[in-house]
């Protein structure tokens, strides 16, 4: 059972491409301006409609973040990415309107870091061998389910200051 969560978003990552065509240094978004071509961003314009898209990379960064999107509020979706060896997998800190989806995260301090942000949707991922699969502090409506969570310490922590939070 193990081995067919962590093979499923590694065939979807790679999508037929050699995996080193996908290798992708960390990832530092901190305004709505920085959503480039060079911070990984394969399409969109930013919308509800048409999010931001981060996809099909792989990122192991030893120190620090894969991915870091901090203070924006355009519409963005990280999708199949494979973020590992890092403090934090994915860290969105003061965000709004962001979604993860379909990510293998493991052997991170934290699988996805959130902090100070709202409307934010975690779905369908893979958390393994993390610290905290999902840690989130001082968020509101930020929704879960359909998540795997395989061998860390704590799969998601939430303290009372996180409300409202759904988990399906």
């Amino acid at each position: 059972a193990i081995l067919s969560c962590m093979i499923l978003p590694a065939l979807m990552l790679t999508g037929g491409a050699a995996a080193a065509d996908l290798i992708h240094e960390n990832i530092v978004i901190v305004s709505n301006d920085d959503f480039t071509p060079d911070n990984g961003v394969v399409a969109g314009a930013g919308t509800k409609a048409d999010p931001y898209i981060i996809e099909g990379w792989e990122l192991q960064f030893n120190i620090g973040d894969g991915i870091t999107i901090r203070n924006t509020d355009a519409y963005f979706l990280i999708r199949e990415v494979h973020a590992h060896s890092s403090n934090a997998g994915i860290s969105l800190y003061n965000v709004a309107n962001g979604r993860v989806e379909g990510c293998l995260l493991d052997n991170n301090s934290f699988g996805i870091y959130v902090r100070d942000s709202k409307d934010c949707r975690i779905t369908n991922n893979t958390f393994s061998d993390n610290y905290y699969g999902i840690f989130c502090w001082n968020c509101a409506s930020v929704k879960t389910d359909k998540n795997v969570f395989v061998d860390n310490v704590e799969n998601v922590y939430v303290p009372t200051k996180s409300e409202p939070w759904e988990r399906t």
